[in-house]
């Protein structure tokens, strides 16, 4: 049920590159030769995102964004139709952001050089 709302917040634009990202893995976990290196690859990165280093403080930002758009959702400035927005926002420019948090240090223009 979820997933179907979460369908029908696409456009048409979404819904296919979905589908074409969708058809593509199959396409991929079909053909043997092809299957091996991408589960040997998968595992690799999931041992690497499952690490404490990363792990921790991404459990963390998500924790810190669920909260604020709770509260947005209670005072009214937040919808359920801004939902694929935000994801996409968190996966794309927050995660980015933290990978780049170092960078603050190094430049005092990060901020501004950043919008």
């Amino acid at each position: 049920m979820a997933l179907m709302n979460f369908y029908n917040l696409l456009n048409n634009r979404e819904k296919a590159i979905l589908i074409w990202i969708l058809l593509l893995l199959i396409s991929f976990l079909i053909v043997k030769s092809t299957r091996k290196i991408i589960l040997s690859s998968v595992l690799s990165i999931l041992k690497i995102l499952l690490s404490k280093k990363i792990i921790i403080p991404f459990i963390l930002m998500i924790v810190y964004v669920s909260l604020l758009v709770f509260a947005f959702f209670k005072i009214g400035f937040w919808n359920m139709s801004m939902l694929f927005i935000t994801i996409a926002w968190f996966f794309g420019s927050a995660i980015v952001s933290w990978v780049n948090v170092n960078e603050v240090n190094k430049n005092q223009n990060y901020f501004r050089d950043a919008i």
